[in-house]
């Protein structure tokens, strides 16, 4: 039971990081992938329906917008986070604010981050 729960925790925040990957997808800016064939309707549709729309990477903005992210966090000990590329800007950002999340709404005390 425990562990189902863990999988279904790392499931989705995992389609969370993934989500933020192919946003311009969800947007419709992109509908090709690198071989030229179309992204299945079904995928896109997928997508939307679980996606948690993000306002802004600016440490300044409310977290308002991260709010759902606490059921699908729930009671976990650790949360992971994950980038496509170290050093982007943007990703240091977004892991501001969740951190930023996780300790004001979320009671998180400790973390630790990758680093050379």
């Amino acid at each position: 039971m425990a562990s189902d729960r863990k999988v279904r925790f790392s499931f989705r925040l995992g389609c969370f990081v993934f989500e933020l990957l192919v946003s311009q997808i969800l947007l419709g800016q992109v509908t090709r992938d690198q071989s030229g064939t179309s992204v299945p309707e079904e995928v896109s549709a997928w997508f939307k329906s679980v996606a948690i729309p993000i306002v802004s990477t600016s440490p300044q903005s409310t977290l308002d917008d991260l709010r759902p992210l606490q059921s699908t966090i729930g009671n976990a000990r650790i949360v992971a986070m994950g980038e496509a590329t170290h050093g982007t800007h943007e990703f240091f950002q977004l892991k501001h604010r969740m951190l930023e999340f996780l300790v004001e709404r979320m009671g998180f005390t400790v973390f630790g981050i990758e680093a050379n």
